[in-house]
């Protein structure tokens, strides 16, 4: 829920799971800044997690929900307006020339952004990343009316690991490992 601005979502508290095409997302323990990560599908995997879409842009058209395999998480909002959503990733090398570090990300329906959980070898953003042991990426989304949303994290690249998603509302306060995850009240 909504609070002073922001949603802060702890990766293993998602609410669906669409395990699609032999790729499955499991839960890793004592790992990452809220003590479980989710792994976006075996890292050795021979299965196109995306099939027919680009892997090689930032940006890709709105993809139809029952096709791939993806975890969501619902908010509730009470502001309109853009938003940002960053996604905490452990931050990984590509296995091999194969694979990329990509993964998706779609809040309710707009278009799914591929934003990387890596970095170029040894750059400065890489060294930033292993120092934080975190790799923050942005994507920048709508939201027209306030109420329940779904934030949709899609398997593009074999092994990435989420660590959580924080929705920024405009009310975000810079913190190392980000704002701790926010809770209904009731």
């Amino acid at each position: 829920m909504e609070d002073n601005g922001v949603v802060s979502i702890d990766a293993a508290g998602f609410h669906r799971k669409f395990e699609r095409h032999g790729i499955t997302f499991d839960k890793i323990a004592r790992y990452g800044f809220e003590d479980t990560v989710v792994q976006l599908g075996d890292p050795f995997a021979k299965a196109d997690f995306y099939p027919g879409l680009e892997l090689t842009s930032n940006y890709v058209a709105p993809a139809p929900l029952d096709r791939y395999p993806m975890i969501e998480y619902d908010f509730y909002s009470f502001t309109t307006g853009p938003i940002d959503v960053y996604t905490y990733m452990v931050p990984l090398f590509p296995l091999d020339d194969e694979h990329g570090t990509r993964y998706g990300v779609m809040v309710d329906r707009s278009p799914v952004y591929l934003p990387e959980a890596g970095a170029p070898y040894y750059s400065t953003l890489w060294i930033q990343s292993i120092m934080r042991n975190c790799r923050i990426n942005k994507t920048s989304h709508m939201i027209s009316e306030p109420g329940k949303h779904t934030v949709r994290i899609f398997a593009a690249h074999p092994g990435m690991m989420i660590q959580k998603i924080v929705i920024d509302f405009g009310g975000m306060k810079y913190s190392h490992m980000g704002p701790q995850p926010t809770k209904s009240r009731s």
